[in-house]
């Protein structure tokens, strides 16, 4: 008959559990939790796949939702209460869309303007043209 290992959080794997919900990022605390272990980011993962370093580091999760809630509204630093405020909002799933810039837009000038400063209007078709159109750089021996 097979006895199943119960599952138990090692004091080790705690302290590195620690740091990381504290912040500190994954293979510096597995460098300070265990630094006679050579390739600290592969002990680092290994640590975080385990079942019981998982639920640990879930079920510190509602006191740091308490911390960053705490800090939004008694922090004198309008930066923490920004960064605060934006982390709850991510978490609740209200983070915001990242505008993103289209720099292949084209852009339509009024006649006026074109007249005013000498300038040209460029079709899409002018700008086929322009790429297809670069001289080839060759190699002199």
């Amino acid at each position: 008959m097979y006895i199943k290992k119960p599952k138990i959080l090692y004091p080790k794997d705690k302290e590195f559990a620690d740091k990381v919900i504290s912040g500190m990022s994954k293979t510096q605390a597995a460098r300070e939790v265990y630094p006679n272990v050579i390739g600290s980011n592969d002990k680092a993962t290994k640590i975080l796949n385990k079942d019981e370093v998982r639920a640990y580091i879930e079920s510190q999760a509602y006191g740091a939702a308490q911390r960053i809630t705490k800090m939004s509204c008694l922090s004198r630093n309008e930066m923490v209460k920004l960064a605060a405020n934006k982390d709850i909002l991510d978490r609740a799933g209200y983070k915001p869309q990242e505008a993103g810039v289209n720099i292949n837009m084209p852009l339509y000038l009024p006649p006026e303007l074109l007249e005013k400063y000498n300038l040209k209007q460029v079709t899409n078709e002018d700008r086929i043209r322009e790429t297809v159109n670069y001289p080839k750089i060759t190699e002199t021996n």
